[in-house]
């Protein structure tokens, strides 16, 4: 059924959210069905457990096989770096825990060192860089079973990384630390 507009007034052109003046890419039933949710794993559908859980609980919460590829991740870091304390932040298991303020300001909590479990893969996260960059970044050579970006080292399988070097990569996160 076509719209009805008045007839003085002429057609608006269609735009594209945030870019007035830029016609509206058109839209065919098969993107517009395609743009609909679609379905997913049962670990990606599994909601993730509440952000203010206790660390074990919190692994308990995660759906089976990522539980137990947690845990052992978990233990590594651990076994790795026992006096960092483990917290439950952001939907995510963390290790050392501390607060930082920028020059602007702005200021709040987090951890040296992240473990999220995501729909596809597993996340690393490292917050840690000198003079010379961020330290995750030094390993993507020396990690070639994992993504690794600025301060996160993503992975599917603990197995698929090498277990010395990011043990390597834990010790000189925790030695370097962050300084905004």
């Amino acid at each position: 059924m076509a719209s009805r507009r008045r007839a003085d007034r002429p057609a608006r052109p269609a735009t594209r959210a945030g870019r007035p003046g830029k016609p509206a890419a058109p839209r065919s039933r098969r993107a517009a069905a395609a743009s609909k949710a679609t379905p997913r794993s049962a670990a990606a559908r599994a909601p993730s457990p509440a952000p203010d859980l206790a660390p074990a609980a919190f692994l308990a919460a995660l759906p089976e096989p990522r539980r137990s590829e947690l845990t052992r991740i978990d233990r590594f870091v651990r076994d790795t770096l026992p006096d960092l304390e483990r917290v439950v932040r952001s939907g995510m298991l963390g290790y050392g825990p501390f607060h930082y303020r920028y020059a602007s300001g702005r200021e709040g909590d987090t951890v040296k060192i992240g473990l999220a479990s995501r729909a596809q893969y597993v996340s690393l996260y490292t917050c840690a860089a000198d003079a010379r960059g961020h330290v995750a970044e030094r390993y993507r050579a020396r990690l070639p079973g994992a993504d690794i970006g600025k301060g996160c080292v993503r992975f599917r399988r603990f197995d698929d990384l090498d277990p010395e070097v990011l043990r390597e990569l834990l010790l000189e996160v925790d030695r370097v630390g962050y300084e905004p």
